[in-house]
């Protein structure tokens, strides 16, 4: 016979309980183990049923709020069914009941063999249905280099537990709102999810339908700009702006220079060309002190990889990534070594200068222009007139 229904009374409401079913404990052992954290039919209805259930060992201790963290903070995930069938969503309503501590009159058995059983459920983890992605889910490609082809494929699944658990907080924290307070609003839009029957997805479906609504982060083009010099390195470029334009002029006196294909090389013609690559050097010098300007300005910001050898407590200002000389023309302490190379063990001693005078003469050597539909170097050079521009280059740098 089935157990009257309670009434809860909340905010001068009355809420009335469930009605208690009995059920064999049979139903409640063969459901329990199926209960998932991630269910596939969440995605689409259509989808063959299937999910994940995480167990305590799965935490991860990490700022964010996800079913691994709650776990971290010893909060358990509601878990659902993969798929309703017969009655399988009234024993998940009263499994629920039990947990959740309802007033219903309960019998004190089923309330004790539910506790053990899920308690059970709740220390070991399961998959069912992952031997094969159903074709109503999809995918995400990601990157990942030990790997064949470089990718991993992943599913996206929604914990709906976690969903009712945010819900719950943000309902909780918008009936806490008053004027006094200060607090905002939180707010919430509403989605279309689990079809026109949710029960047959699961049963904490709804609570997948309100994600919160946050405004889009501006963007600060200062600290973007920091971060791909971080990464990238200092924007040596002679294809642009104030580096192109002493490319030009340099290139324009090699030409009104050439003689026969030979460049003459009179004392005058000397000393203006080493003022036009001194003009160079210190345009290639002045990118790397703003560089340094814009990182110092976000040094808060950067991650904070390695430290700077030699220095204590410091941190150095650019990613190992980047060449060791734009490393070097960034900040001069990193000049001595280049720990671009089979780091930590063995770091490369570098002639700084020389090295960056190579990389200025190969990236001005690089540079094109369209001319009658073909591309010719705007600065052209040959092995001899490499050597000697670096030469030049390498003493501005010293």
């Amino acid at each position: 016979m089935a157990a009257k229904r309670g009434r809860r009374i909340t905010d001068d409401k009355q809420v009335t309980e469930p009605e208690w079913k009995a059920l064999p404990h049979d139903e409640y052992e063969r459901t329990a183990p199926r209960l998932v954290h991630f269910s596939m039919k969440t995605v689409d209805s259509n989808a063959s049923a299937g999910g994940i259930r995480l167990s305590p060992e799965s935490q991860l201790d990490l700022p964010y709020v996800s079913a691994r963290t709650m776990l971290a903070e010893n909060e358990y995930p509601d878990v659902d069914y993969p798929a309703n069938a017969g009655k399988t969503a009234t024993v998940v309503k009263q499994i629920r009941m039990v947990l959740e501590g309802s007033t219903a009159e309960i019998p004190e058995n089923d309330a004790e063999a539910i506790r053990a059983i899920m308690e059970k459920t709740r220390s070991s983890c399961s998959e069912i249905g992952t031997d094969h992605v159903d074709c109503h889910l999809r995918q995400i490609l990601v990157p990942n280099d030990t790997v064949d082809g470089g990718y991993v494929a992943l599913t996206p699944l929604t914990a709906a537990g976690v969903c009712r658990a945010l819900n719950r907080a943000v309902t909780m924290h918008n009936d806490g709102i008053d004027v006094d307070n200060g607090k905002r609003r939180i707010q919430r839009a509403r989605l279309g999810i689990g079809g026109s029957n949710p029960q047959n997805v699961g049963s904490l479906v709804r609570e997948m339908q309100r994600p919160i609504i946050v405004n889009a982060p501006k963007e600060k083009n200062r600290l973007r700009n920091a971060l791909r010099i971080y990464y990238r390195g200092p924007d040596v470029d002679f294809r642009r702006g104030r580096l192109r334009h002493s490319l030009d002029i340099y290139a324009e006196f090699r030409d009104m220079t050439r003689v026969n294909g030979g460049v003459v090389t009179t004392m005058e013609a000397r000393e203006q060309e080493e003022i036009l690559l001194r003009q160079i050097g210190q345009e290639v010098l002045r990118v790397g002190h703003d560089a340094f300007a814009a990182l110092s300005a976000h040094a808060v910001d950067l991650p904070r990889e390695n430290g700077l050898p030699g220095f204590n407590d410091a941190l150095e200002m650019i990613s190992r990534r980047v060449p060791g000389p734009l490393r070097g023309l960034v900040d001069a302490r990193l000049r001595e070594f280049d720990y671009t190379e089979a780091v930590p063990v063995a770091p490369r001693r570098m002639n700084w200068p020389r090295e960056m005078a190579q990389l200025v003469v190969a990236r001005m050597d690089s540079v094109t222009s369209l001319i009658d539909g073909s591309e010719v170097h705007v600065l052209p050079l040959d092995v001899s007139a490499k050597t000697s521009v670096a030469s030049i280059l390498e003493r501005v740098f010293r």
